[in-house]
Order: C-alpha cells, then sequence, then structure tokens
C-alpha cells in the first residue's frame, strides 16, 4: 500500500466532512462541532420548512469502474418539466473541485439556458428582502448597515488603487462594473436599504491640507434626516476603515486542495460573467442570522473556510505536503486521494454523513434554506418572466435530492433527459496506484459508511 493503513484512515476522515463542502458549498474541514451548539444570538430569519414529498428523488452521484482501469466520479445533470406551464428545468449537478474539461463542458451546456440560477453564498449586506418581504426593524438595521458597509468596501478598493475616494457615485460603480457581471449585481443590491430607498453617496476630492473622504448614507424608515430607533441616520465613512474588498482566493481549502491534486476550483473555471446568469442564494449574513435563530454559531465555520482557524492551516500544511511527496513518488499520493474522493463523493450517505456531524440546524440552513432561495428565485420567476423558456439551476450535487423535493412542490417532475459527466477520474494505466489497491481503499472506505 502506497500510504500506511493507519494515515489513509486519517485522511479518509478529514476528507469525509471535507466531501460534504465540495457537494454542497460550506466547508466543514476541521470545526470544532462543539463551539457549534451554543448561540446567544436571536435575530429571525426567514426560512422554509423542508417540503414532504414522497417520491424519491433521482440519483446525481456515482462511481464509475470502466473494468477496472478508470475510477471516475459522475455527476449527472436532470431534466425536470411542469406539466402545468412554465420554463423546462435542468439541475445541473456540480462538484467544486474537478477537471478543466468538466468544467468546460459543463458551461457548453448551460449556453442554451435563458436563466442561470447559480450556487454562490453571496457577500454580507446583498442578500435583499426576504421572499415573504416581513423583517423585524432589527433584522431592517441590520441589513441596511452591512449593505453599507458592503460599498464602503469597494470605496476602499478605488481609495487603494488611486490614491483618493471615488468623487461619486457614478465613478464607484462604472469600477465595480469593470470587475464583472457578478460583483455589480451585488453592489446594486447593497445601494438600496432595507427600507427601499437609494442609498446616498458623498465623496470629497481633498487637498493639500485635509484628506479626501466619503460618506455612505441611509436616511432610515422614515426617509428623514435625524430620528431614532429605525429612523434614525445609519453612516458610514472613511474614518470606519472598512476593510477594502479583495479578489484573493488563495486561502480557500477548496482552492487549496485543488492545487495539491491538480484539479481547478469551480468558481475560477466556469465564467460567471454571462446574459441571464443570476446568483441564487442567501447572503453570509442571512445564513449567519438563520444558524443563530437556531442555536448555532457559524463564525467558526467562516474561520476553517477562510483558512484562518488553526486545523485549517494544520491542512493547508498537509496539502504543502501532498504535492511534496507526489514529486518523489510519481503521482501515487495525489492519485490516491482522488480515489479516496472519488468513492466518497460517489456514496451519497457521505452527504448525510458530513451534515450529522452538526446539529440539525446546519442541514436545515446549509441545504434547505439555501435550496429554498432557489425555489423562490424560480416562483417569481414563473409569474414574472413569462417569456422564460429554459433555466438551468447550478448547484453542488448534495443539494439536488432536497431541491428535487421542493421543485415538486412547483409541480416540476423529472423526465428522462440525463447527462452524466466526471469532474474527477484516475486512469489506473497510467497512476501508480494498483488495481489492488484501489480494490482495498473501495472496501475501507465502504467500512467507514457502514461504521457512521
Amino acid at each position: 500500500m502506497i500510504l500506511p493503513r493507519r494515515r489513509l484512515l486519517q485522511i479518509s476522515g478529514a476528507l469525509t466532512a471535507f466531501c460534504g463542502v465540495c457537494v454542497i458549498g460550506s466547508n466543514a474541514f476541521g470545526i470544532d462541532i462543539a463551539k457549534l451548539k451554543k448561540s446567544t444570538a436571536t435575530t429571525p430569519v426567514d426560512v422554509m420548512p423542508p417540503v414532504a414529498v414522497s417520491t424519491t428523488p433521482p440519483s446525481f452521484l456515482r462511481v464509475s469502474g470502466d473494468d477496472g482501469n478508470v475510477v471516475a466520479l459522475e455527476i449527472a445533470s436532470r431534466r425536470y418539466v411542469r406539466p402545468a406551464g412554465g420554463p423546462v428545468l435542468n439541475l445541473v449537478g456540480v462538484v467544486h473541485i474537478g477537471e478543466g474539461a468538466y468544467y468546460r463542458a459543463v458551461q457548453d451546456e448551460l449556453i442554451d439556458a435563458d436563466v442561470v440560477l447559480y450556487e454562490s453564498v453571496k457577500p454580507e449586506g446583498t442578500g435583499g428582502p426576504p421572499a415573504s418581504g416581513e423583517e423585524s426593524d432589527e433584522t431592517r438595521i441590520d441589513r441596511t448597515e452591512a449593505g453599507l458597509r458592503f460599498v464602503a468596501g469597494y470605496a476602499e478598493r478605488y481609495h487603494r488603487r488611486q490614491g483618493v475616494y471615488p468623487p461619486d457615485l457614478d465613478t464607484l460603480q462604472r469600477m465595480v462594473g469593470d470587475e464583472g457581471a457578478r460583483e455589480r449585481d451585488f453592489l446594486e443590491i447593497a445601494l438600496l436599504d432595507a427600507w427601499g430607498r437609494p442609498v446616498r453617496y458623498e465623496g470629497t476630492p481633498g487637498d493639500e491640507t485635509s484628506p479626501s473622504q466619503f460618506r455612505l448614507i441611509s436616511l432610515g424608515a422614515d426617509g428623514a434626516p435625524g430620528g431614532d430607533g429605525p429612523d434614525a441616520d445609519r453612516v458610514v465613512d472613511a474614518g470606519d476603515r472598512v476593510p477594502p474588498h479583495r479578489n484573493d482566493r488563495a486561502d480557500n481549502m477548496q482552492v487549496q486542495l485543488a492545487s495539491a491534486l491538480k484539479l481547478d476550483f469551480q468558481l475560477d473555471a466556469i465564467d460567471y460573467d454571462q446574459p441571464g446568469w443570476r446568483c441564487s442564494d442567501l447572503s453570509i449574513d442571512q445564513v449567519r442570522r438563520a444558524m443563530a435563530e437556531r442555536g448555532s454559531d457559524f463564525t467558526i465555520m467562516e474561520n476553517a473556510i477562510g483558512g484562518t482557524a488553526l486545523p485549517a492551516q494544520i491542512a493547508r500544511f498537509f496539502l504543502g505536503l501532498v504535492r511534496m511527496a507526489d514529486a518523489f513518488m510519481e503521482g501515487a499520493v495525489s492519485d490516491t486521494i482522488k480515489i479516496l474522493l472519488v468513492e466518497m463523493l460517489g456514496d451519497e450517505r457521505t452527504v448525510d454523513a458530513s451534515l450529522q456531524a452538526f446539529d440539525p440546524a446546519f442541514a436545515e440552513v446549509i441545504i434547505g434554506a439555501r435550496n429554498q432561495a432557489v425555489v423562490d428565485d424560480l416562483t417569481r420567476l414563473l409569474h414574472a418572466e413569462p417569456e422564460v423558456e429554459e433555466v438551468a439551476v447550478l448547484y453542488g450535487a448534495g443539494h439536488m435530492a432536497d431541491l428535487s423535493r421542493r421543485l415538486a412542490a412547483l409541480g416540476y417532475v423529472p423526465s428522462e433527459d440525463v447527462t452524466w459527466r466526471r469532474p474527477i477520474v484516475v486512469d489506473l494505466d497510467r497512476s501508480a496506484v494498483s488495481a489492488e489497491e484501489v480494490a482495498y481503499l473501495r472496501r475501507m472506505v465502504r467500512q467507514m459508511m457502514r461504521n457512521m
């Protein structure tokens, strides 16, 4: 065996949590689970309960063996139709790390869709109003202040590049528009406060005696200067020193793993700046509020995702060792980890196992609430955009079982049209890992799944 059995078991245990990340879009790698059990926050958020539909959803994950010469993960794209009328719906399952050719094939499939609803947890302050339209004053204040900080982050980015703050909002919007459609859309949401009014921007160029400044202002619930409570003005300015937005994803653990295994990261491999593509997800503050309402703290998970938690730093060091060991072992270490990933991701029980490591709030929010955001967007589309003929939902494959049930409540049923694609492939004819070692890894993974 290329790696000792004890080391393989340790790697497998870590990858079990990480596999959930790869197909549900939330990194659970190296988190202190006990710290997720308590929270004093009580701010509510709208989350629909899981939809009870008896039909067993179709599979979106499987392992292909090709007579023992190839070990490959396969993920499905499935077409759904609505007999009562409405656009054809393609559920395009993805994994967040994979081969470049796989992501190119996914991109090609999405060309024909009029609208693509894609997964990407939005930045804080860009979630917009809930589908119900009902919010407490406290939530509206929090959302408005988060939106102001989000816009301020772009003002600070401009200042870092130009040495002064934007003189007006048009200048700021032009800079953000050059970054791409996703960032432009997020800014557009943040420029409306929680009462539906435009945020004011005031910029001063500065001179030899006074530095450049900016102010962002929401006039609160009453839309008038001054006031108390929800009517009070909310202001963010240069003195608040909001950190400038960065595009750096180097610390993301999925990026780290993709690099170690010579794979691509989904957000880098797929071009999201396309007509009709819409982010259909919760914002990070909406996720945080939903977790808090259920007595869980999302902060620990955020630290793990960003690579700042100690276990994440250890994991990053381990991935560096993978690269170094591969140079001496003809790629055997990375191929071994790829095979473990294929076997785990191809077993849908892995997603359940990664979710069960946390309290029930985790699955309710990370899968259920985010899927409900997709259903809410699709519901609005059905009513407001009758001209749309084809919609694609681009989401982690681990979301699809729950999403299929929710779509059934809208009258959607799966057709026979399905396409399977391979994001991770190990060709044993070209690998230092033998067929016998693959069989051993497969037995080990299945035994581990039975014991969970």
